[in-house]
């Protein structure tokens, strides 16, 4: 009998390893435009670097 839907959860790994990849750039970025801009700073865009892992992940 099938008991329902079975999920498969990638590696945590993969996933860190997604997030570190994606937050270079941003750091980067961050680093060299750090005295141009007096508002929010271009590495607070890491915050999604998770979402987007994970929804790469998920596709």
């Amino acid at each position: 009998m099938n008991a329902g839907p079975s999920f498969k959860s990638p590696a945590p790994l993969k996933f860190f390893i997604l997030v570190f990849a994606r937050s270079i750039p941003f750091r980067l970025i961050g680093a060299v435009a750090e005295h141009l801009a007096d508002r929010l700073p271009v590495s607070s865009f890491m915050a999604f670097c998770p979402m987007i892992a994970a929804l790469m992940l998920v596709y």
